[in-house]
């Protein structure tokens, strides 16, 4: 028996005597038991646990997490929820929209394969995007005339030799069956924004919306989910050390209320995810559903400021998760309800 085995075998003897007990010491037992145990991960998971203190910036709390960030962690070591396979894969997202919305618009899939050799020539007379489907940022932006192919299969091939999210236990995109696949590109009257929308189990919590993304031009700014602006502390998130701000006075264009209804129709059940739309001011397109937000690891919001982070954590109820809402087995099943007594 190891160390695991024992500590929720005492923890279950305990739980037992605490069954008639008053609910505040059941809790107070099991944030102890949980305690020793997060010891216990911290010594499995040593290296996650000195990056995440590193960028993080404080110790993190896996086995009983109430802060955003250990809420991040906890996920990627206990929480396998089936669907996160699912969103980690951008083909199959797709498929996850398409069945679960009506009336939002894609940028369309002409192609898929295994290799840049076999797309069809007709299809890069025109400006598309070359992507694979298991990670993030794996895009080659194809330009008639300027790209070369040989340049596209060394990127892609590069791609699928990599398990993308192995180092940050970004579970979810391992068992991702790995595909090349070509994207019409999107085209729109006005400049492109980026609007993310957190969700929690059907509930708008936070939205950002992102101008010029990924440029030398890039602003930013965060906002309700009804569109007014949400004023946070400058140095309450690193994302604005990185960019420009948008101005105050900046307005939400329309299809910003769109993409926070359609956030909240593809959410139902799921305890929280971000749920990316892109839009020229006028069209709204889907995008990705990203359940490991800057791999879960990124400056915390500084104690006594309000930042996204402290927003989101008071909204994301782990007792929603598919971890604590499926029957686990063995060690797995005592901890469930320590935590569900701890939380």
């Amino acid at each position: 028996m190891d160390g695991t085995e024992f500590l929720f075998l005492f923890a279950d003897c305990c739980l037992f005597l605490l069954k008639l007990g008053p609910s505040h010491v059941k809790k107070r037992v099991a944030r102890l038991l949980l305690s020793a145990f997060n010891r216990v991960i911290g010594r499995r998971y040593a290296m996650q646990y000195a990056i995440f203190k590193k960028i993080v910036g404080y110790s993190p709390d896996a086995a009983c997490p109430f802060r955003y960030h250990d809420k991040m962690l906890w996920r990627k070591i206990f929480d396998r929820n089936p669907i996160f396979g699912t969103f980690c894969d951008k083909l199959a997202t797709k498929d996850y929209v398409r069945q679960r919305t009506s009336g939002i618009r894609m940028p369309e899939t002409l192609w898929m394969g295994d290799s840049v050799r076999d797309i069809p020539a007709s299809l890069l007379v025109e400006k598309v995007v070359i992507k694979c489907n298991h990670g993030c940022d794996y895009n080659f932006f194809w330009e008639p005339g300027i790209s070369k192919l040989e340049d596209a299969d060394r990127a892609t091939k590069t791609w699928m030799a990599q398990t993308y999210g192995e180092w940050n236990m970004e579970w979810g995109y391992w068992g991702v069956r790995k595909k090349i696949f070509v994207e019409g590109f999107v085209a729109g009257r006005g400049e492109f924004l980026d609007i993310n929308i957190r969700c929690a189990d059907g509930k708008p919590l936070l939205t950002s919306v992102i101008l010029n993304n990924k440029t030398e031009q890039m602003t930013f700014g965060y906002f309700n989910p009804d569109g007014t602006r949400l004023e946070l502390d400058r140095t309450a998130d690193h994302a604005f050390y990185e960019s420009g701000v948008l101005p105050m006075a900046y307005q939400v264009p329309p299809a910003f209320h769109d993409a926070v209804q359609f956030a909240g129709i593809l959410s139902k059940g799921v305890d929280y995810a971000r749920y990316d739309f892109m839009t020229d001011g006028e069209s709204l397109f889907a995008g990705e559903i990203t359940v490991y937000p800057t791999a879960g690891v990124s400056p915390a919001t500084k104690k006594g400021c309000i930042g996204p982070h402290t927003l989101v954590e008071r909204e994301w109820d782990l007792t929603a998760s598919w971890f604590l809402q499926t029957r686990q087995r063995g060690w797995r099943r005592v901890y469930a309800a320590l935590l569900r007594s701890a939380l």
